[in-house]
């Protein structure tokens, strides 16, 4: 029923890594002891700075090699062996005390002064991504996957933006027509009446501009409803007040092009 209910529609999002996963030996080292090293399996599309990983964990801060090449921007965590949530790091959350927050919920980001999450050592690099020793990220023998995203000029972009509580809002500029574009409020966001969701907006289900355009929200089951947002030739034109996109306050945001050129009229493939 939650993937092909009789008369249900549905919407799916997906990215192109670098085919079947391969073995990355010792592609997780713990950083206290770098003698201790251990497997993961990983497929890397490095033209769209975009890979898939799995790993399994050592409840010791670790570092794991993500395959971009470049620094990551953003990356989901998920423990596939508890109901931990998906954590997520975004280069514009709370660099001071490595914040995260959470894709299925609606808080605005929490962070830790231990750096459990993430660990303490360093933040992401062109070579490494850091997992603290939380049971979200890194609990011993769970297994894990991880998705890692880079911006590539005329493909993605992974940035923020800040609300003006306006109905004539921010533009945002991407550099191209959007395909998929997710948001979420950073600044305000609690479970129950204050929640700040995560808005996902696509031109399938939204063709034409100047127009309510309709989304759901990835941290709730709710059905789709609609917003005043426009996609634009060159981003992304909010055109609402709503808490969860356009009030007076900072949002992250994560987009990919419609038709992604870069460089000399190359496909990001």
């Amino acid at each position: 029923g939650e993937i092909n209910g009789n008369t249900q529609t549905f919407v799916s999002w997906s990215w192109k890594a670098g085919g079947s996963a391969s073995t990355v030996t010792n592609g997780m080292t713990q950083i206290s002891d770098t003698s201790v090293n251990s497997n993961i399996s990983r497929s890397v599309n490095t033209t769209a700075k975009f890979s898939i990983f799995t790993y399994t964990g050592t409840g010791n801060a670790s570092k794991i090699q993500h395959g971009l090449a470049v620094t990551p921007e953003m990356f989901w965590i998920k423990c596939r062996d508890s109901t931990q949530g998906w954590h997520v790091w975004h280069k514009n959350l709370d660099t001071t005390n490595k914040g995260y927050t959470i894709l299925n919920n609606g808080q605005k980001y929490e962070t830790f002064s231990d750096f459990r999450i993430w660990g303490s050592n360093s933040f992401p690099d062109a070579t490494h991504l850091m997992v603290g020793t939380h049971d979200g990220t890194n609990k011993l023998n769970d297994d894990y996957v991880g998705y890692a995203f880079a911006g590539v000029e005329g493909y993605s972009k992974f940035d923020k933006y800040e609300g003006q509580n306006d109905t004539n809002n921010a533009f945002i500029y991407l550099g191209f027509k959007p395909s998929l574009f997710i948001c979420k409020n950073i600044d305000t966001g609690t479970d129950g009446a204050t929640q700040s969701d995560w808005l996902i907006f696509d031109n399938i289900r939204n063709p034409f501009n100047d127009t309510s355009a309709n989304y759901l929200k990835a941290n709730e089951n709710a059905v789709e409803a609609t917003l005043d947002l426009d996609f634009m030739a060159s981003g992304v034109k909010i055109r609402s007040t709503d808490l969860s996109i356009g009030t007076a306050e900072t949002f992250i945001y994560m987009a990919w092009a419609e038709t992604p050129y870069f460089g000399n009229n190359n496909r990001a493939r």
